[in-house]
């Protein structure tokens, strides 16, 4: 495939996934860390960095940059929704532009939407962010490798490396996988990559040792699962659950899996034939004994995004080059393309219901003497709200945007889980903190309400 049709299909793919975040802005920002991160970036006035992953800082950047300038809220959310699209995109451009690596930026395209369709409204997610980081990277190293190494390489790798590691600790499945990949694909070229991957993993031992956190430590902890299932590890609620999304929803990445596969044997290449199975079965392994009984698919789909990457490089590095019909490639690509943003934009329903119970409730409640609730979760649609922590947050956004007045509701798991926190009258409570009015100093924030929380039950 040719520079000018991969650029075509990128400038197609992330005009349709810009619009989306236009269009989709209160669907994406309005949800969970999102809106919690918007809320720390816009009352304290610098990014809100969580457990060191410090490449956040690109999209953060937007929001952050645009209160600076007093832009109106919404004018804020939708920067922030479309950051990372301007994010992706910006990789795609440098790789294929800059760098004039077509078959790294094809891969790259090809992972960013493979099985992307909740991670879409789930948005915030340093794994994706992290991703980008590692492609460009890859991009300088697949060009090192075959035009031969310069000195200033060490440099830019460093520090796109330690871009990586500071970004998303699961990048190191990631990269792991693509140099083997290419270690195999320059044999001769072996000893690069390996320095390469030293760097890599001197950087994880310092942020282990320097950086540690609770969250990525217990998110580890799960591998003790091992012992609690086994021998029962095959029925997992976890793989029944992936093989379900596979068939129903992820039917690209089977596809291509296969596709692979077929190629691989078929032209006796079988040390990738190996490394590609090993580490797509073992990663998939790895999330799903890290969470036996399923999670939400938001969640767990983020994770197997990097399953996309393990298809990904094989596709355009040996399979796509092999085709000697180059619009036939062009046409499969086009073909996959259009219909993983199809499901994207299918998957909007989901969350724009979700968004609309929020608005509702919203609604419903605006008369009341006490506006400023805790709400019990007696009826509560678990099917259409997901996880609850970052009520008080959703509320808080969607309310000053559309009502142009900051309510103050959280949603309670468990029961009075906040109930010393009842008769505040001047103060916004949150999960992980208590602040008084007085402590927010901008537009964001409108609290008008001085009344005592007062607890809520949902109607029937």
């Amino acid at each position: 495939m040719n520079k000018k049709s991969i650029l075509i299909l990128g400038i197609c793919t992330y005009s349709f996934l810009l619009l989306g975040a236009v269009l989709f802005y209160k669907e994406r920002t309005a949800f969970l860390d999102i809106a919690y991160h918007l809320f720390n970036i816009l009352k304290d006035h610098t990014f809100a960095i969580q457990n060191s992953r410090f490449g956040a800082i690109a999209t953060q950047a937007f929001p952050l940059l645009a209160s600076k300038f007093d832009c109106s809220l919404s004018t804020i959310a939708i920067l922030y929704s479309c950051s990372f699209i301007i994010l992706y995109a910006s990789t795609f451009i440098s790789i294929l532009l800059i760098q004039k690596n077509a078959r790294v930026a094809l891969a790259y395209l090809i992972f960013g939407i493979i099985i992307t369709a909740h991670t879409f409204y789930w948005a915030q997610s340093e794994l994706p962010q992290a991703a980008a980081f590692l492609f460009l990277y890859l991009g300088y190293l697949d060009n090192t490798l075959s035009k031969g190494l310069k000195p200033a390489y060490w440099l830019w790798a460093s520090m796109l490396l330690l871009l990586v590691c500071f970004t998303h600790p699961l990048m190191i499945f990631a990269v792991t996988f693509s140099m083997a990949f290419l270690a195999i694909t320059y044999r001769e070229k072996w000893k690069i990559i390996a320095i390469s991957f030293s760097i890599y993993f001197t950087f994880v031992l310092f942020k282990a040792i320097f950086f540690r956190t609770n969250y990525d430590t217990q998110a580890l902890g799960g591998l003790k699962n091992i012992v609690t299932f086994f021998p029962n590890l095959i029925n997992l609620t976890s793989n029944k659950n992936l093989l379900h999304y596979l068939i129903n929803d992820y039917y690209l990445l089977l596809i291509g899996f296969l596709a692979v596969n077929f190629f691989y044997i078929k032209n006796k290449i079988y040390l990738k034939l190996v490394l590609v199975n090993c580490f797509c079965f073992g990663y998939a392994f790895i999330v799903n004994i890290t969470y036996p009984h399923g999670s939400d698919q938001f969640y767990l789909e983020n994770q197997y995004l990097l399953l996309g990457m393990f298809v990904a490089l094989p596709l355009t590095i040996d399979i796509f080059p092999s085709i000697k019909m180059k619009p036939l490639a062009v046409a499969i690509v086009a073909l996959g393309l259009l219909v993983s943003l199809i499901r994207i934009y299918e998957t909007h329903k989901m969350y724009t219901t979700r968004l609309n119970w929020n608005r509702e409730l919203l609604k419903s409640t605006n008369n009341l003497p006490r506006k400023k609730l805790i709400v019990r979760t007696d009826n509560m649609p678990d099917d259409i709200l997901l996880k609850t922590w970052g009520s008080c947050y959703e509320f808080w956004l969607l309310s000053t945007m559309e009502e142009n007045e900051t309510r103050s509701i959280i949603i309670e798991r468990p029961d009075f889980e906040f109930g010393w926190a009842i008769k505040e009258d001047k103060k916004f409570i949150t999960p992980w903190g208590i602040f008084a009015y007085k402590e927010f100093h901008n537009q964001y924030f409108k609290f008008n309400d001085s009344t005592a929380y007062e607890y809520y039950v949902l109607p029937k």
